[in-house]
């Protein structure tokens, strides 16, 4: 088989994008992988920093408390019928919260249910068969 020929710089431009992206799904049902392109967007409102400004490290330090938390809960002590400073402040925020009633078909309690459903199922169908015997007879 001879040797292909190179394509000109004219033709490559008058490739279709069709034909290009055939030319990559070719390449992945060989085996080959086609690196993704990344393109870099800068926003018209970015500021054009210097090497030395760029260069300068910013240290932030990430904390685990609440700012919108309260700080000092009181609250009132029946049993010592006075008010108290509460020192541990619930710092856990609950956003979603749902109760259900799954359950596993193949936990204990799931197996039982699914035997009373049968079993119910069951003898609603006898129920039926029997009516249908003395309409018959």
């Amino acid at each position: 088989m001879p040797p292909k020929k190179p394509l000109k710089k004219a033709d490559k431009a008058q490739e279709p994008a069709a034909a290009k992206s055939v030319k990559h799904h070719e390449e992945d049902r060989q085996g080959g992988w086609v690196e993704p392109t990344t393109v870099t967007v800068k926003p018209p409102e970015q500021l054009a920093l210097t090497d030395k400004e760029l260069e300068t490290e910013h240290t932030r330090v990430l904390t685990a408390k609440d700012p919108v938390a309260p700080k000092n809960v009181v609250r009132f002590s029946f049993k010592e019928r006075v008010y108290k400073l509460d020192a541990s402040v619930e710092q856990c925020a609950l956003h979603f919260e749902l109760e259900g009633n799954l359950m596993h078909r193949e936990s204990e309690d799931g197996k039982r249910i699914l035997a009373e459903i049968d079993a119910i199922r069951i003898a609603q169908e006898r129920a039926a068969e029997a009516e249908a015997m003395t309409v018959q007879g």
